[in-house]
């Protein structure tokens, strides 16, 4: 397991880790539910490495070591009649995912 690396992606900094070979195919582990990186078990982790991946896992905005943002919080009323105003959206959240996969795979990922 390689140690923890940050990456910016515009305001936010994002930090994540990295297991396997460079070169692999990379697999993109995101923790839901406020929860962080570490949640994603070392196990887990090693054994996708050890079939040829390059697996990346990350904490999202707002958790673990990520830059948490501050802001209204937004209302189950708001949330159901979608009248709330996110402090931010999932597009930010699409393109979080990107800074590490950039940082440890140049050449990109595959969806699958």
């Amino acid at each position: 397991m390689e140690p923890e690396q940050y990456t910016d992606v515009g305001a936010v900094r994002l930090c994540h880790r990295s297991f396997g070979d460079p070169a692999g195919p990379v697999v993109v582990l995101m923790m839901g539910l406020d929860l962080s990186l570490d949640w994603w078990r070392d196990d887990l982790c090693a054994a996708l490495a050890g079939r040829g991946f390059r697996v990346v896992r990350f904490d999202n905005r707002d958790v673990g070591r990520s830059t948490h943002l501050s802001g209204p919080g937004i209302s189950a009323w708001g949330f159901l009649t979608r009248r709330a105003r996110p402090v931010y959206t999932l597009a930010d959240m699409a393109d979080d995912t990107g800074g590490p996969i950039a940082r440890v795979a140049p050449s990109g990922a595959h969806a699958r």
